[in-house]
């Protein structure tokens, strides 16, 4: 009973830091571009995220679960402490304000703890996901590109005074709610499952019932995570990369949702917060090249290098550290 109770706990933990950084980061266009207040935000983030986590995230749990360590699975204290390093690495990203990929670090954990136990790991379960991450923000440019191009091409284009531009954008305002819920759909489906795919391979196996309330518990956590510290990185990629209108935060976050519900659905793990990245430089090529601001997707992109090694080194630390105690 106590290890359920760390690990509820750890799963709320993982999935507030998770809303106050990948959710707080991808909410942030519409929050920024007034098309929903935060209060509004919170609610959407709530309900979607758990929609998303319990119809639509079984195939990313099982890939993070019993993919990357094969047949072998983690005892429930180890589960748990894999989390609860997760968590705190998010914790940190979120105190610089660095827009971070959870499901990165939750690999690089996982990576971390197999090295420790000297568990098999799966090589090509691992090449496949990174090969994921990778191409997930690449399609985000390709799409978020293509997107805007055909807006402006076949919509846009068409007014003539400002006035027509001025009620076209509060109709694509309108447009970033839908694609805010897509958004936090897709999200909940990859990331939250990710999180409480570590406990699909603990053995001995916890209940389908377990497993559902986790994510019950990850949906809640987001929310209060985003409405507590999201607004320590909100504002990195509503703003600080490309200053954008109603109709560009609309395909940005539209095709962020096509692109990661795409991934989840062949069962990678890949972070919303890359994908965003993409479909926000993709809208600001088309858009006009020079309002880029490259300095910050530079230390965005650096700090993704980093994180994958840096975070299996501290969990094979940690692990090896609490083997001796257990």
């Amino acid at each position: 009973m106590l290890l359920i109770l760390l690990a509820v706990t750890a799963m709320f933990f993982v999935a507030w830091n998770i809303g106050a950084n990948d959710t707080a980061n991808v909410m942030g266009i519409p929050v920024g571009s007034g098309a929903l207040s935060l209060k509004r935000a919170v609610v959407l983030v709530f309900a979607l995220e758990i929609m998303g986590a319990v119809l639509y995230g079984d195939s990313v749990a099982r890939t993070v679960g019993a993919g990357i360590l094969g047949s072998h699975g983690m005892r429930m204290i180890e589960a748990v402490s894999v989390l609860f390093l997760v968590g705190l690495f998010i914790t940190t990203a979120s105190y610089f304000r660095i827009p971070m990929s959870m499901t990165q670090v939750l690999v690089g954990c996982v990576v971390g703890y197999a090295f420790a136990t000297s568990s098999v790991l799966n090589t090509r379960v691992i090449f496949t996901i990174a090969l994921s991450w990778l191409f997930s923000p690449l399609l985000g440019v390709v799409f978020g590109l293509l997107g805007y191009y055909l807006v402006r091409r076949l919509f846009l284009s068409h007014f003539v005074n400002m006035h027509d531009v001025s009620r076209s954008f509060g109709f694509f305002a309108g447009l970033e709610i839908v694609s805010s819920a897509l958004v936090a759909f897709a999200q909940g489906a990859n990331s939250i499952a990710a999180a409480v795919g570590v406990f699909s391979g603990v053995i001995p196996a916890i209940s389908l019932g377990s497993l559902f309330g986790l994510k019950l518990v990850g949906g809640i956590g987001i929310g209060i995570g985003m409405a507590v510290w999201g607004y320590r990185v909100m504002q990195t990629i509503s703003s600080r990369i490309v200053v954008m209108n109603p109709a560009m935060c609309f395909i940005a976050q539209f095709t962020a949702a096509f692109v990661v519900l795409f991934f989840t659905f062949i069962g990678m793990p890949v972070s919303c917060v890359h994908v965003v990245v993409g479909t926000v430089i993709g809208v600001g090529l088309i858009s006009e090249a020079k309002t880029i601001h490259w300095k910050v997707i530079y230390e965005i992109v650096g700090s993704w290098v980093f994180v994958l090694p840096v975070s299996a080194f501290v969990s094979f630390l940690f692990i090896r550290g609490l083997i001796v105690f257990i």
